[in-house]
């Protein structure tokens, strides 16, 4: 969404967009051919749009009780350009809604380190065509990562309450 926002006002360098654009155009089959054979494993999944990456978790979320998500801020990518057109101050029209979800961060998901203004906005930016975001066994999560492009953002545990 940043990337967006950026070339509409000439702040996004043309070869961050094209890059972008041809990951965005990249067909998703061959993930969900990845996920199929260890389906069992696999407890949730979505592909991060428009509500971004905070809000599409905090929707797996919902109705969830005593489980509780430690991100690690370091490891979720963003194309290159993103982090610094936000620490720019510049975001998309949907980021200002999407700013709601930051509210997960006082709840059930939690970040390894002290975020940047960078990766807040990151965390809330709406996606085009986004990654999949996957809850999984820590054996399926292994399996994955050993076959690629998969990484871990991040894990969960059981929880107060």
């Amino acid at each position: 969404g940043v990337l967006f926002a950026g070339a509409m006002t000439g702040e996004t360098k043309a070869a961050d967009l094209d890059a972008a654009l041809k990951q965005m155009a990249c067909s998703q089959h061959t993930l969900l051919e990845q996920i199929e054979p260890i389906h069992e494993g696999i407890h949730a999944c979505t592909d991060i749009t428009g509500f971004g990456l905070l809000g599409h978790l905090g929707e797996m979320l919902q109705n969830r009780t005593g489980l509780k998500i430690l991100l690690d801020g370091a490891a979720i990518p963003a194309y290159s350009g993103a982090l610094d057109l936000f620490e720019r101050g510049i975001s998309s029209t949907l980021a200002p809604s999407n700013r709601a979800a930051w509210r997960w961060l006082d709840g059930p998901v939690q970040l390894q380190q002290e975020p940047s203004a960078g990766l807040l906005e990151l965390l809330v930016d709406p996606q085009t065509c986004g990654p999949l975001l996957l809850a999984c066994t820590s054996e399926a999560a292994e399996q994955l990562i050993a076959n690629g492009p998969w990484i871990q953002i991040g894990s969960a545990a059981a929880g107060h309450g």
